[in-house]
């Protein structure tokens, strides 16, 4: 399809605009799933509609075989290079829901299309969203204004969004918005990884494949007392494919809080863990690029990709590895308008990430990532355009060169005589990089890069991988690695979060506690030495060597005026032990009233509170 172009204020598309952009050199469409949705198209300054070309007009252009005539919003437009401009414009859903917002507070209760319709109906603007859904699950919830900055983060990209309620995939087809269960089909294509089909991400996903699990759990004992460890006699059980690898990927895995006390518990897990993750299959992370695939392989093969649209699920088959029907999912398709057909998709996996403690919402963050990195994109545009838009200027330094810097490679932004202001030199083992120069008019290197490390202002990034990152302040040192997060501050306290939960630990006293805290009131009149008032805590402090502490809430009224007060008890009970695998505290309450005629005393209820820490 030849890409259109419309005026901004455009409602009607059942004509040509302001002319068919016929001499497009490049047009092309990328679609992720639940996340961006935006065009890019290159025009020659000699074309017959360069003029016409400005910010907020509209091209219709195809986004895929199932997406024709979608309406796209121009926001940003390159300076001429080589006479040819870069357009880049937004979907008109992603544009017009990221430039409008919802009233403050905002309540929803009831399916995904009920909410979508709140939605809808709470917008500060009238954009002409027509919206639907298919998902039946019930939710409730609130969007506020400190979190709800703009529309599109209700659909998606916030805590609390209607994508974090009910899940689903979003289909944008112009001003209509459907949030289905399942927007793609399960494809009959089977994709076979390896021969002519091989990707360098793919094969780093096959190269870090965990093949065995070596699990344990810690038996949680009272405060003060230091945790068992349970493990397994043969410490590691490997998946059925481990032989398929030349070298088996141990992953340890912490089991902790799931009320596992023996052996055979841990092993019986663990093995449920091995096949509900899929362990010993490679992840799914594959670019299929049709213009690459073209060279190697017949168009029958080629043909059996192209059938493939977005959210669609596949089959991969790994033929050296003796594996076969992964299940794969298309998470981004680049399609090329100008030729209908696709340039690339990308085929993600539909399992569970592997991780100690995030694996319950891994998928919750696939879904919503897209969106929350959308800034990320437009900032790298931005200084790619910025910075690749102009010439630089190259200097290779001897020593004792004229201008009095150290030898070595230089790059600057205007010749060295007409004052740059940006600069990278690359000498001896050191990369420094400056946008500035001091007072006294030297350069201000504030990125430097050595053997040793990489400093930095500042970092942007979407994603980062990383064994380990330590933050380092004046009163305290950060460190997130595998094992979770640890934060040592100058007073000898720290607090770390790990899968077995918030914990901190005070060194004046060598004491370690976690954050969990439960409070609740109870009545008793209990004074048996046989029998005990036992308190049931939340779910949550089962198995776990919680810490108890209780008192006198209300001692009650005595029974009548002639009656006093004895003596009132609140205690744990001396003759039975706090249950902590079921989390359960015996006490014993009561009060006793005389009327001081030396007859023996009447036991009556108290009213008492428990406070449980961990």
């Amino acid at each position: 399809m030849i890409p259109v172009l419309y005026k901004k204020d455009e409602k009607q598309f059942n004509h040509l605009g302001l002319g068919a952009l016929s001499e497009a050199i490049t047009c092309v469409a990328t679609e992720e799933r639940n996340g961006l949705f935006e065009l890019e198209l290159t025009y020659p300054i000699s074309g017959s509609l360069y003029q016409e070309i400005v910010p907020e007009r509209i091209i219709v252009a195809d986004a895929s075989p199932l997406l024709a005539n979608q309406r796209f919003v121009i926001h940003r437009i390159t300076k001429p290079k080589n006479g040819i401009i870069k357009i880049y414009a937004e979907h008109v859903s992603q544009y017009k829901t990221k430039n409008n917002s919802i009233k403050a507070k905002v309540s929803f209760s009831g399916n995904a299309h009920i909410a979508l319709e709140t939605w809808n109906e709470n917008l500060l603007h009238d954009s002409g969203f027509t919206v639907s859904s298919d998902i039946g699950t019930e939710s409730q919830g609130q969007w506020t204004i400190e979190k709800a900055t703009d529309a599109r983060k209700v659909l998606g990209g916030m805590q609390g969004s209607i994508l974090d309620r009910y899940g689903g995939e979003y289909l944008f087809d112009n001003d209509h918005i459907s949030l289905l269960k399942q927007r793609g089909i399960t494809s009959d294509v089977r994709i076979a990884y390896g021969k002519n089909l091989v990707d360098i991400t793919q094969e780093e996903e096959i190269t870090n494949t965990v093949t065995s699990i070596q699990p344990f759990a810690l038996i949680f004992k009272k405060e003060g007392t230091e945790d068992d460890i349970l493990t397994l006699p043969e410490e590691v059980i490997h998946s059925e494919n481990v032989n398929n690898f030349a070298h088996p990927k141990i992953k340890v895995h912490n089991f902790s809080g799931e009320e596992i006390t023996t052996v055979e518990q841990l092993r019986a897990r663990t093995i449920r863990f091995i096949e509900d993750n899929q362990i010993g299959t490679p992840k799914v992370n594959l670019k299929i690029d049709f213009v690459d695939l073209s060279k190697t392989v017949e168009y029958e093969e080629i043909a059996e990709y192209e059938k493939l649209n977005l959210c669609d699920e596949v089959l991969v088959d790994y033929p050296e590895l003796g594996i076969e029907g992964v299940k794969g999912k298309v998470v981004k398709t680049i399609y090329n308008s100008l030729l209908d057909t696709y340039d690339n998709i990308e085929v993600g996996d539909t399992r569970y990430t592997y991780s100690n403690s995030l694996s319950t919402i891994t998928d919750k963050i696939e879904e919503t990532e897209a969106l929350s990195r959308a800034w990320l994109d437009d900032l790298r545009s931005s200084i790619i355009n910025d910075y690749f838009n102009q010439d630089s200027y190259n200097y290779d330094l001897k020593v004792g060169n004229v201008y009095g810097l150290p030898s070595g490679y230089y790059s600057f932004d205007a010749p060295i005589e007409q004052n740059p202001t940006r600069a990278i030199y690359i000498g001896g083992g050191i990369m420094s990089i400056a946008n500035s120069k001091t007072t006294d008019g030297s350069w201000d290197w504030r990125t430097i890069a050595t053997g040793d490390g990489f400093v930095a202002d500042a970092v942007t990034t979407g994603i980062l991988n990383a064994d380990l990152v330590k933050i380092m302040s004046k009163n305290s040192n950060i460190s997130i690695d595998r094992n979770g997060f640890l934060a040592s501050h100058n007073d000898g306290t720290s607090t770390s979060l790990s899968p077995s939960g918030l914990r901190r630990h005070t060194a004046s006293d060598n004491r370690n506690y976690h954050y969990m805290i439960y409070i609740t009131t109870f009545v008793s009149g209990q004074s048996s030495p046989s029998v005990a008032r036992w308190i049931q805590l939340p779910d949550d402090f089962k198995g776990k060597g919680f810490s108890a502490y209780c008192g006198i809430a209300d001692s009650l009224d005595a029974v009548d005026f002639h009656h006093s007060i004895q003596r009132f008890v609140c205690t744990g009970h001396p003759n039975f032990t706090t249950d902590y695998a079921n989390a359960r505290v015996p006490l014993i309450a009561y009060k006793s009233e005389t009327l001081g005629d030396g007859v023996a005393p009447k036991i009556r209820d108290v009213q008492g509170f428990l406070i449980a820490i961990y």
